[in-house]
């Protein structure tokens, strides 16, 4: 990431690490990093599975956020660990205005035609 952020910066682009890290991690791994071109694609269902405090997360990492993956494991969103409204509002609090989008696990029991649009 070192070699290719510079290159990545130089084309206007933007490359997201989507992980199981924390936020004081993925901060950490950033900086060591050192390019702004280099940012977090911020899952809030891996950050759940791990115990992290999504909400709190959101916050610590704002202006390092390129994009969101929104998924709760097998439950449908608003229906399971994550409180989406909370998610909602922590982004509000950044100012974010990208996009977010909603992943769903393939091995899920439920069906995609079934959710909700």
């Amino acid at each position: 990431m070192k070699e290719v952020g510079p290159r990545a910066e130089k084309a206007g682009m933007s490359l997201g690490l989507e992980s199981y890290l924390s936020a004081k991690a993925n901060l950490e791994l950033l900086d060591r990093i050192g390019s702004p071109a280099v940012e977090v694609y911020y899952d809030v269902g891996n950050s759940t599975d791990k115990g992290y405090d999504i909400y709190s997360e959101i916050r610590q990492l704002w202006a390092r956020i390129c994009e969101f993956h929104v998924k709760d494991g097998n439950y449908l969103l608003g229906q399971g660990r994550i409180d989406v409204k909370k998610v909602r509002a922590a982004t509000d609090d950044i100012g974010y205005r990208g996009w977010m989008h909603r992943d769903q696990l393939s091995n899920s029991p439920i069906p995609i035609r079934f959710l909700p649009t």
